[in-house]
């Protein structure tokens, strides 16, 4: 599943919702600081095209992952 994330927010840089759940594929196959970068690439892009922040999914998806949030391990 990882590959065709990757793959689908390489065409769409600006899909958030792509990269939540890339963020997640990657932190359950205990990649941490691959699902860390994910976000710095698509806030970078946000900033960079558009001038705005990640939505408050794509922020709290990584802050559940920086801080190891058990809720995310679980699913939720």
């Amino acid at each position: 599943m990882i590959p065709e994330l990757e793959q689908l927010l390489t065409q769409h840089p600006l899909r958030e919702r792509f990269c939540e759940q890339l963020m997640t594929a990657l932190y359950h196959s205990g990649r941490q600081a691959d699902a860390l970068s994910a976000y710095r690439r698509v806030q970078h892009n946000l900033d960079a095209e558009l001038g705005i922040e990640p939505g408050p999914g794509m922020q709290r998806r990584f802050r559940q992952i920086l801080h190891q949030e058990g809720a995310l391990l679980r699913g939720a």
